[in-house]
């Protein structure tokens, strides 16, 4: 009676859970299939996925879809209602439209359901195109435990669809050395690697193609020796149809570059085969002059369709960028939207009044962005929703009076997505836009607009500042090595790297790989050097200071030896001495010198390149100079010879002496 008594005691005063989870606990996301396109008669198709991610089980979840009461007439009206896609906020729903049960939802289950709102709720619209707000939402009785806004675009009549036009990168993921290697390009153009893939999806669709020079090169520089996946590829990528532009060398961000303070935007200074100058132990010393299969034109040939366009980083340029960028020759710029501002918008071109008439074709922010979240799409609802929201917005903008649109897919090295393809057929399926060839777009008359200056991170322009810094000093160092572009070439090549577009997602890699180009650097202006040594006696009054130097590069280099002492004890009789030095040796500079007294002196010994570069630190060495010491012994040894001779002389003198004087006495 007592234990009974006790458990039926510990039941009344267990604390009750609540059995709902807390809002924001569950995640779900819908959206209209179809790119949410709906014609009049139709049903409104709907997909959604839920996932609780709380610590309890909903019981008897339902979800349901609801047409408030909520006009979308152009973008800003969507960019407003899409604002926060999980608040229903305070909107009239009304009755639900649509609704199935999705029963118990256990704790981290994912569930993926259907709803069909019938053609009749559609009624009343009108006959053109009308954009409808949509929620989802799921309750468990009478708690809403998720909801979610999306969109639909009801068109009434078949529509005039407008021009549109989608770039994509031909690009190779982030590299640091600006040239690809053959392993590389073996991966890279095998079935499954990224370039491999971006030729796959270019051939299925009519995608205008921006060609990174470096993979072209790369794969004609190494010649026979290129994987067959790799010229494959390229006689591939030749025989396509596509319209085609040129990239800048490695898709370098130009505008951070000339942001950074480089007077020009970036360019290989050439480019030397990496199976060249190098003998069986590895020493570079033989290498010949840079060679390759041909020059740097040759290189990087192609036959693009469209010349003379530039397509920079989103938002990276300042006017004063814009302006020396056509200064060097560029016709056009591939821009996106958000660096325009025009009052009139019917056309993807326009003229900036306030950059003396530069040209640019405008590719859409908005529809990009969403292109890129349904390439990226985890669940069938979260694509058909970003695609949703893409047909929402190509409705409002057409609605506008735009005719043309430019879509430009990724290119950093998250990649194109693994449902992009998805994404491109759906687009092409898209009712309100027909594809076009971007030489069909860009060839359009222009509007007028003006442009919008951007200013990109401090941060990001101070560490590029400070790799363009390094740079400078390996090319002003460079003057010392027989060769200079055999050390210039690959730096300028691993710097356009490091300025690559696909670093963009990922910064860490970049500051990691940034500060290895600035270890580099440093480890080049110190390779020439001379070695630290102890005091130096110098035992004559005239003759040679031995200076040794040592090259820890893989190519010969000359230098040419300064010597100041700090006393004028000691006179240094040539200026300059020339030096040469093999490739990771040491070799030994005779310095002519003259002593003027004894003593110690400091002297400062440094080396020069030919054209008067001082090369690594001036280093100090202590001369111990007892060069009198000749003489003195000189003149004690003459004084020592004549006392010898003098006494002989005096002992024959005397020796003759003793002997008359012995005569005589006799």
């Amino acid at each position: 009676m007592l234990l009974a008594g006790a458990i039926a005691l510990g039941g009344s005063i267990a604390p009750t859970v609540d059995p709902q989870p807390d809002v924001g606990s569950v995640q779900l996301t819908a959206g209209a299939i179809r790119s949410g396109v709906v014609r009049s008669a139709e049903s409104l198709q709907l997909t959604g996925s839920v996932t609780n991610s709380s610590q309890q089980v909903i019981e008897a979840a339902v979800a349901a879809a609801y047409l408030p009461k909520t006009e979308l007439k152009d973008a800003e009206d969507l960019d407003s209602w899409l604002e926060d896609a999980t608040s229903a906020g305070d909107e009239n729903l009304g009755n639900a439209l649509a609704s199935t049960p999705l029963g118990d939802l256990g704790m981290g289950q994912i569930r993926s359901f259907g709803l069909s709102i019938p053609a009749d709720a559609l009624e009343g619209y009108g006959a053109g195109t009308v954009i409808l707000p949509v929620i989802v939402q799921v309750t468990s009785g009478e708690v809403v435990i998720a909801s979610w806004k999306t969109t639909a675009t009801l068109i009434g009549q078949t529509p005039t669809a407008v021009s549109l036009s989608i770039v994509t990168p031909v690009t190779a993921p982030p590299d640091k050395s600006g040239l690809l290697s053959a392993e590389q390009l073996e991966l890279l153009t095998s079935p499954g690697g990224a370039l491999y893939r971006q030729l796959e999806i270019a051939s299925g669709h009519n995608l205008a193609l921006g060609i990174d020079p470096m993979v072209l090169a790369s794969i004609r520089i190494l010649g026979d020796d290129a994987p067959e996946a790799a010229t494959n590829w390229l006689e591939a990528m030749a025989a396509l149809p596509n319209d085609s532009f040129a990239l800048s060398y490695a898709d370098a961000n130009q505008g951070l570059a000339l942001q950074a303070g480089a007077g020009t935007p970036l360019s290989p200074l050439g480019i030397r085969s990496p199976l060249e100058g190098a003998d069986s132990s590895g020493d570079d010393s033989s290498a010949t002059a840079p060679s390759t299969s041909g020059s740097l034109g040759v290189l990087t040939e192609w036959s693009f369709s469209i010349s003379d366009l530039s397509w920079p980083a989103p938002v990276s340029l300042r006017s004063e960028d814009a302006r020396l960028l056509a200064k060097v020759g560029v016709q056009r710029l591939l821009l996106d939207d958000r660096q325009s501002k025009s009052s009139s918008a019917d056309t993807a071109n326009v003229q900036f009044k306030d950059l003396d008439g530069l040209n640019a074709s405008l590719v859409d922010h908005t529809l990009s962005q969403l292109v890129d979240l349904a390439a990226r799409a985890n669940t069938m609802a979260e694509q058909n929703d970003a695609l949703a929201r893409f047909g929402a917005y190509l409705a409002a903008k057409v609605e506008s009076g735009v005719g043309q649109f430019i879509i430009a897919l990724n290119r950093d090295d998250s990649g194109l997505g693994a449902r992009v393809e998805e994404a491109l057929g759906a687009i092409e399926s898209i009712p309100l836009a027909s594809l076009a060839p971007l030489s069909t777009v860009i060839a359009a008359p222009s509007g007028e607009s003006t442009f919008v200056s951007k200013e990109l991170d401090p941060k990001r322009v101070s560490a590029a500042k400070a790799i363009l810094e390094a740079e400078a000093q390996v090319t002003s160092f460079s003057t010392v090595v027989d060769q200079p572009e055999l050390l210039n070439w690959p730096r300028r090549l691993a710097l356009l790297a490091l300025f690559s577009q696909s670093w963009a997602s990922s910064e860490a890699g970049w500051t990691t790989a940034t500060e290895q180009f600035l270890d580099d650097s440093a480890d080049i202006l110190n390779s020439v050097h001379i070695p630290d040594g102890s005091t130096i006696t110098l035992l004559q009054e005239k003759g040679n200071l031995p200076i040794a130097v040592a090259n820890e590069l893989s190519f010969p280099v000359t230098v040419f030896i300064r010597a100041k002492p700090d006393r004028a004890i000691l006179d240094v009789l040539e200026d300059r001495v020339e030096l040469k030095i093999e490739a990771n040796s040491q070799a030994k500079a005779a310095v002519p010198v003259q002593s003027i007294a004894n003593g110690t002196v400091l002297t400062r010994l440094s080396l020069e390149s030919r054209s008067g570069v001082e090369i690594s630190a001036p280093t100090f060495v202590e001369l111990n100079v007892q060069a009198g010491w000749e003489t003195a012994a000189t003149i004690v040894l003459a004084i020592a010879i004549l006392l010898i001779f003098v006494a002989g002389i005096w002992r024959t003198v005397l020796r003759r002496r003793r002997s008359a004087q012995s005569g005589r006495e006799s």
